[in-house]
């Protein structure tokens, strides 16, 4: 995918220039505490799922919602003596329809408490995880994600706008699951 950026003017609006052909997908940085992408929409296509090709010549443009009104997940994380595990990835990981979505994944570690606070949730289908040993992004590879999904070792987690969940996880022992594939 191609990549290109715009400052947003006070009124909303923003001018790309030198905009390649290639295929783009939306994202965003800087928003604030609870902020999402709401809707992506060019020409009359919602492009939030598939990206988009700009074309040149045509008229489309490219509207772009953002909600301030995300919801939250927060929890702990324990072991199987229900100690708090420390420094570890906790994951958001999108429903299985929504996996090419990079900016529904939402990452935290946890605390010197084994706590975590997730931010920045967009509605909908998540199940959460977290992972004695993780490599960063592995959570985004379908070979990865997918012994844990078959095991329903996640928790399922539903989110509207505004939500604030509390969960309390255990950590799953990465080691115990790929010994199994062999």
């Amino acid at each position: 995918m191609s990549a290109g950026f715009a400052r947003v003017d006070r009124d909303g609006s923003f001018t790309w220039n030198q905009v390649s052909d290639g295929a783009m997908r939306i994202e965003f940085h800087g928003l604030q505490k609870n902020g999402y992408v709401k809707a992506a929409d060019y020409g009359g296509i919602d492009v939030l799922e598939q990206g988009f090709t700009p074309r040149a010549g045509s008229n489309a443009t490219l509207e772009i919602t953002l909600s301030a009104h995300g919801a939250q997940v927060e929890g702990t994380v324990t072991d199987d003596n229900g100690l708090p595990v420390v420094g570890v990835w906790v994951v958001l990981v999108p429903d299985a329809k929504h996996r090419d979505r990079h900016d529904l994944y939402r990452t935290e570690r946890t605390d010197q408490h084994g706590a975590f606070k997730i931010s920045q949730v967009a509605p909908g289908d998540y199940s959460l995880y977290s992972w004695d040993e993780v490599e960063d992004g592995a959570w985004e590879d379908p070979d990865f994600i997918r012994p844990f999904d078959e095991k329903k070792q996640g928790e399922k987690v539903i989110v509207q706008e505004r939500d604030d969940k509390s969960l309390n996880i255990n950590v799953i022992k990465t080691s115990a699951v790929e010994g199994q594939k062999q």
